[in-house]
């Protein structure tokens, strides 16, 4: 498989991956931020509790339980923050796995897995055995093996390669 078909054949996946990732992680950032805020309220809320029944105590232990517990409100919103991400990840790697099993029986994934199954023997010579799995119930792709080596060139393996390869423009969508 030469630059230009590898090119062509992530194409594909690279736009619906960015038109996917755009639409979840919208989606993701404005409920991230509402849950954060939610949060962060609260903690302000609870540490100025805290902070007013300390004061009777001493100005010392109410300082330091505010910002403990406004640090703990921050972790746990940032934690919220990550979580939404992680899912905004997952359902767009989802999203492009179910598509691409759902073409399965198209001219372009059929063409796709042929090359696949060029490329891992050419990793591996041609005494690998290779194996394609069209998407009946099991990963589009194929798998070559030697006695002492195995590749997986399998729709995982690219949409991760692609998701990789766009980090910066995916990191990018939740700022």
């Amino acid at each position: 498989m030469n630059s230009n078909e590898r090119s062509d054949a992530l194409a594909v996946v690279a736009r619906a991956l960015h038109d996917d990732a755009q639409q979840a992680a919208e989606t993701a950032r404005a409920n991230a931020r509402t849950d954060a805020a939610a949060l962060e309220a609260k903690a302000a809320a609870e540490a100025e509790g805290i902070a007013a029944r300390a004061r009777a105590d001493g100005e010392a232990v109410a300082a330091r339980s505010a910002a403990l517990a406004l640090a703990a409100a921050r972790r746990t919103a940032r934690e919220a923050v990550l979580g939404a991400q992680r899912r905004g990840y997952d359902l767009v790697r989802r999203a492009v796995l179910d598509e691409l099993a759902a073409r399965s029986d198209s001219v372009a994934v059929r063409a796709l897995v042929g090359r696949l199954g060029d490329a891992a023997r050419a990793r591996l010579g041609t005494a690998a055995q290779v194996r394609v799995r069209p998407a009946s119930g099991a990963r589009i792709g194929a798998v070559a093996e030697t006695e002492t080596s195995r590749v997986e060139a399998t729709a995982d393996a690219l949409v991760d390669r692609a998701m990789n390869e766009q980090h910066e423009r995916i990191a990018q969508l939740w700022t």
